[in-house]
């Protein structure tokens, strides 16, 4: 993907203020330093969050990424650093690739988008509204976003775990 950044969350708030952009590869940033991730380098299951957004950056939208940020280092850093749990922030104003996020999830303007990757494939997402309402109130944004992330996560591993079972079963 092009223009975005993927944070690792261990010093996410120097990584988010940095603001990387690479035009050839999606860019890692680890301790504060950009690093490129080859798509071979991509993990074949995980959850995808994406935050769009444009140039211009309201104390609201702003906050909504903190909030992600915040939620996500603090509730699922051991899946992060599995690459589990994957998020990426892509300025639409600027990314080559904003009009095929916009058809592929269906964008209006600032979006929070989750992503369910399996084998490779993008094999569903959701974009849920109902998060918006919680910006200013961190607790019930952190309730909801942590509900939504586990929703995927078990969806992830659930499928992870039936595959095995049946290799297992069948071998």
């Amino acid at each position: 993907m092009k223009s975005a950044k993927v944070l690792p969350l261990k010093g996410l708030y120097v990584a988010v203020c940095l603001g990387a952009l690479v035009m050839q590869n999606t860019i890692a940033v680890a301790k504060g330093e950009p690093i490129i991730v080859s798509p071979s380098a991509m993990v074949k299951n995980q959850i995808k969050v994406y935050y769009f957004h444009g140039d211009y950056r309201c104390d609201f939208c702003l906050r909504m990424e903190e909030n992600i940020c915040k939620v996500l280092g603090e509730n699922y850093q051991k899946e992060i650093d599995k690459k589990q749990i994957e998020l990426i922030i892509v300025n639409l104003s600027i990314s080559p690739d904003s009009n095929t996020y916009k058809d592929k999830y269906k964008l209006e303007h600032n979006d929070l988008v989750l992503v369910l990757v399996k084998d490779s494939e993008e094999k569903d997402y959701k974009k849920p509204w109902e998060i918006w309402n919680f910006v200013y109130d961190y607790p019930a944004f952190k309730s909801c976003f942590i509900k939504e992330i586990n929703l995927y996560l078990e969806k992830l591993f659930y499928v992870e775990a039936k595959s095995k079972i049946n290799k297992e079963v069948y071998s």
